[in-house]
């Protein structure tokens, strides 16, 4: 791993259900976020995963 990011937009309590949503774009780059699986909403979002 040679870089990883992600913009926090909301708050996360214990026992929510979460669904990672992820990308791959290019080789060695990938986006992601986790969704709230209750509201919808982004719990992380703008994530950026880069590796060698």
């Amino acid at each position: 791993m040679t870089r990883m990011a992600a913009q926090m937009t909301t708050v996360l309590f214990p026992d929510t259900k979460v669904k990672l949503q992820l990308w791959k774009m290019e080789e060695g780059t990938a986006y992601f976020r986790f969704m709230n699986m209750e509201t919808g909403k982004a719990i992380l979002n703008r994530g950026v995963f880069e590796w060698k």
